[in-house]
């Protein structure tokens, strides 16, 4: 399987998500029927910021989630309770993220992909790859 590096330059901003996600929707009309539900693009946003800090090699927290896409500390609790294990509303999560114990402090709880979020961060990214590739290609043409 290939692999596929993720490099980050600066820290990403709610408008650098919000372009990625909107042009992810517009192009694949995502679902993520194979991963045992669906997301919405909230919860899509709050995923891509557990994804990018595990491939920089760190945790993070909800503090950091919340600072990173400006949202209110509820919605983000609410949309990690959706991706994570636990029941969410009347469905159970969809087992993307799980929380882990901070070795240091006992009190902080850090954020990190399931093996099943791994592969879902893998296939996302192989498909924004495939759309900048296309897209570079159309300003290559002039289209």
């Amino acid at each position: 399987m290939d692999t596929v590096e993720v490099k980050v330059n600066k820290p990403a901003k709610i408008r650098d998500y919000k372009l990625m996600l909107n042009t992810l929707a517009e192009q694949t009309n995502l679902q993520v029927d194979h991963f045992g539900g669906s997301m919405t693009m909230n919860q899509l946003a709050v995923f891509f910021a557990v994804a990018s800090a595990q491939a920089c090699g760190s945790y993070t927290t909800t503090t950091d989630i919340r600072i990173k896409l400006e949202m209110d500390r509820r919605a983000v609790s609410r949309y990690l309770t959706a991706l994570s294990q636990h029941k969410y509303g009347s469905a159970k999560g969809l087992q993307l993220i799980e929380f882990v114990e901070s070795v240091t402090d006992k009190r902080v709880k850090h954020i990190a992909l399931t093996r099943k979020g791994e592969e879902l961060a893998l296939r996302l990214a192989h498909h924004l790859q495939e759309i900048a590739i296309r897209h570079m290609a159309q300003q290559g043409t002039g289209a």
